[in-house]
């Protein structure tokens, strides 16, 4: 396996999501958390692995 399947809370470099906001500035928020997500994932699969 590529990575860790958890990460300590103190080193995860995603941000939350706004609790309260508007429509525009939550789903940009989502957006970004899920990305980051996605980076942390994906990091150090080769090639061939993706």
């Amino acid at each position: 396996m590529a990575g860790d399947m958890f990460i300590d809370p103190e080193r995860d470099p995603r941000l939350d999501p706004p609790a309260r906001a508007d429509e525009r500035a939550t789903l940009l928020g989502f957006l970004r958390f899920q990305r980051a997500t996605l980076e942390l994932k994906c990091d150090g699969l080769e090639a061939v692995d993706q």
